[in-house]
């Protein structure tokens, strides 16, 4: 038995079996691949999968519906559209992942420095964090339009298509600068990223402050999202009720009111299933000494993206429901 004396903990991963290393191993490093095992990387590609697929019928079914309807404004076709294309982008980040994975099989241990301070690896977190804050914002928009015209249907500025664009515009600029800034800034601090996955919310090393404040603004920025769509969604129903009373007309449309209901209440479930558990397990990657990192691996392919996916399948399943 040989005894192997480096400061390289690389070395360590590729030693032989009956040698010691005078090294220790980090203990959020992996000797093996970039996607832990066989169970991580199917799940990162079906999700990717699972969101491309769900999202563009719905691209397709919100556009075939503002040809059907060009008299009137289609406010609500154009932020469903903004939504599924944000979701795919946001998707984007697993596929990047699956095929770095792929591309450095049986030798990542090698090529992880390399890796984390790539173009890609930092590509991964810009699209990660953009998504983090576009997509929320976006959803509170569309609750905040659905609540404006049942509650004052004719005065309204939230039915015409033209806010709805500058709106969406406004935000994807904002998302996206932000996370240029951020990642060049962190570029130039420290020249790679703390974690393999390139998340603006995991460090493993607790040694970049920027981190930390991003991933406490993003949770911050989501759970304000859950609360404020809430609000809306509260009085999106409150208003319908009072608009029945007024009109004397109970029977009237209850069935077309009980799915939006039904709508509503699986599109606030969705965001809280979302938002909530990723936030708490990321803050906690973040503060607590050692988090396991299957966790974060799982967090980030099978949980964020849950509304990436339920949402686009409601939106095909109420379009006909939900118009202006």
């Amino acid at each position: 038995m040989g005894i192997l004396k480096t400061k390289d903990y690389h070395v360590c991963c590729i030693k032989p079996s009956d040698a010691k290393c005078t090294m220790s191993i980090p203990w959020y490093i992996s000797c093996s691949n970039l996607l832990q095992n066989d169970a991580v990387k199917t799940t990162f590609c079906c999700t990717f999968v699972a969101v491309f697929l769900a999202n563009i019928p719905s691209v397709i079914l919100q556009r075939n519906s503002m040809k059907i309807n060009r008299e009137t404004n289609c406010a609500f076709e154009t932020l469903a559209i903004a939504i599924n294309i944000a979701d795919i982008c946001g998707s984007l980040p697993l596929l990047c992942l699956w095929i770095a994975d792929f591309t450095y099989k049986g030798y990542f241990i090698l090529k992880d420095l390399e890796w984390r301070s790539s173009f890609f690896c930092f590509a991964v977190f810009d699209f990660l964090m953009s998504f983090s804050f576009i997509s929320p914002l976006f959803l509170c928009f569309l609750s905040l339009s659905r609540y404006r015209v049942v509650a004052s249907p004719i005065k309204t500025v939230f039915k015409q298509i033209e806010v709805a664009l500058k709106y969406c515009i406004s935000v994807s600029l904002f998302g996206i600068l932000l996370s240029i800034s951020m990642s060049i800034l962190l570029w130039f601090m420290n020249g790679t990223l703390p974690s393999n996955l390139c998340s603006p919310s995991v460090d493993p090393t607790h040694s970049v402050v920027l981190i930390r404040v991003l991933t406490c603004l993003t949770t911050t920025v989501q759970m304000a999202a859950i609360a404020f769509i809430v609000t809306c969604h509260v009085k999106l129903v409150i208003s319908l009720r009072t608009s029945q009373e007024q009109l004397h007309s109970e029977s009237l449309g209850r069935k077309r009111h009980t799915r939006l209901y039904i709508h509503l209440f699986s599109v606030t479930l969705c965001f809280a299933s979302c938002w909530m558990p990723s936030g708490i397990i990321f803050l906690l990657a973040l503060f607590e000494e050692r988090v396991h990192m299957s966790l974060t691996f799982w967090t980030t392919a099978a949980i964020a993206p849950i509304n990436s996916v339920v949402v686009p399948v409601v939106f095909i399943m109420t379009t006909s429901n939900l118009k202006g």
